[in-house]
């Protein structure tokens, strides 16, 4: 085992340096803060289906502090079960596992130091090839999607330890619902590097230029923690908001006529009810219109910021 530790260090070296080891918590979310992590660049790309790119951006220039995981049960696990995923897939695929204290930690690129990478394991093949295996946890009910192609964001998290690692390629091992294991070769994709090394460059930038990305949908929070108070005083918005402004105007409008159109439709429904509890479709599609009881409950303090509009006056 130790030739193979030494084989694998002298691997690594060609592509990237190991910047810190895992033992020492802190300094690994300090480290990994002065790069793009691989679990990070599919944020960047806005291929996240939970963080945005404004969020993150945020987060790297500590206006925003991140989100504490530590005691999130889902992640601990996750984190709990690494072990026996990885002893799954080892006995699963053939290839042998690498955990050794020696070789796993925070990885950056030499080629590209603003990316780094944190694999799980690192994973040998029969043939002596290295790889980066990607340990997950997930519902039983993702298990057909997965297995078609798992999560776009995953394959980016993986494509960026392959590159970062420098190998050709990698390995998604998964445990879903507690019980059903499945694992997923996967090989280098030079197109998706392509575009982690231009996209993770471009972020970089933003973060030490101070720039901040574009809001997405799902940025309403983000922009809450970023302006949480107001100073009274006016700012004049450029020409491209005179657009925006007739956009916005025009999608309220339709909104309104679609909430007027969803009402109606229910109405009819619950009208057809009348005071049964269920209506019934010809199709097998079971509509509830259920007496539920409302709780009264109070909304604490606080103080929120809210976008109105004021038109010009004519005349």
């Amino acid at each position: 085992m130790k030739d193979k530790i030494e084989g694998l260090k002298k691997f690594l070296s060609k592509s990237c340096e190991r910047i810190c080891t895992l033992e020492d918590r802190d300094k690994w979310l300090s480290k990994r803060s002065e790069t793009i992590g691989a679990s990070e660049i599919a944020v960047a790309l806005g291929k996240n289906p939970w963080r945005t790119p404004l969020r993150l951006w945020s987060e790297k220039t500590e206006r925003i502090a991140s989100d504490d995981l530590s005691e999130n049960e889902a992640v601990e696990w996750g984190n709990t079960l690494e072990p026996v995923i990885a002893q799954k897939f080892e006995d699963k695929s053939g290839y042998e596992v690498i955990d050794d204290p020696d070789v796993i930690g925070l990885y950056r690129s030499i080629e590209f130091p603003f990316l780094s990478a944190t694999p799980d394991r690192f994973i040998l093949t029969p043939e002596g090839k290295w790889g980066v295996l990607e340990i997950k946890t997930t519902s039983e009910l993702n298990y057909d999607e997965w297995m078609e192609q798992p999560p776009e964001h995953i394959i980016y998290q993986l494509q960026q330890q392959i590159l970062v690692c420098g190998t050709e390629y990698g390995a998604i091992a998964v445990l879903f619902g507690g019980r059903k294991f499945a694992y997923i070769a996967i090989e280098r994709d030079n197109e998706i590097i392509k575009s982690i090394c231009s996209a993770g460059k471009d972020f970089f930038e933003q973060i030490k230029n101070d720039d901040p990305p574009a809001p997405m949908a799902g940025d309403k929070n983000t922009i809450s923690a970023l302006y949480p108070t107001d100073d009274g005083e006016k700012v004049s918005l450029g020409g491209d908001f005179l657009a925006l402004d007739a956009e916005l105007i025009e999608l309220k409008a339709q909104r309104a006529d679609l909430f007027k159109r969803i009402e109606v439709a229910e109405n009819k429904i619950k009208q057809a009810i009348g005071s049964n509890t269920y209506g019934c479709l010809s199709n097998g599609v079971v509509y509830s219109f259920k007496a539920i009881e409302m709780k009264p409950y109070s909304v604490e303090a606080k103080t929120i910021r809210t976008l109105r509009r004021k038109g010009v006056k004519n005349g």
